[in-house]
């Protein structure tokens, strides 16, 4: 059975078109992907595999909150596996 989908309806609407929308970016992203990655990882636009350790200096989370609100904390981890099923504290 023929689809009538060739190059020749190419700038008709039809239900193909859609699709034919999303394929076009993503076939020119894949392309300039493909051939312009080497400069962009040289100027440094592509996600790298580095961790970045990050030192904030913050104070142990004990010396640093209150005991009232660790105990606000305690009981409101403790209400929420209670009836909910589920905690903010692991």
């Amino acid at each position: 059975m023929m689809t009538s989908h060739d190059f020749a309806t190419i700038n008709e609407l039809s239900q193909a078109t859609p699709m034919l929308l999303i394929a076009l970016p993503l076939l020119v992203i894949a392309i300039s992907q493909r051939f312009f990655y080497p400069y962009l990882e040289k100027m440094g636009y592509t996600i790298s595999q580095n961790t970045i350790s990050v030192d904030e200096n913050l104070p142990n989370f004990f010396q640093a909150v209150k005991l009232s609100d660790a105990d606000w904390m305690v009981f409101e981890n403790m209400n929420l596996r209670n009836n909910y099923g589920f905690g903010m504290i692991p």
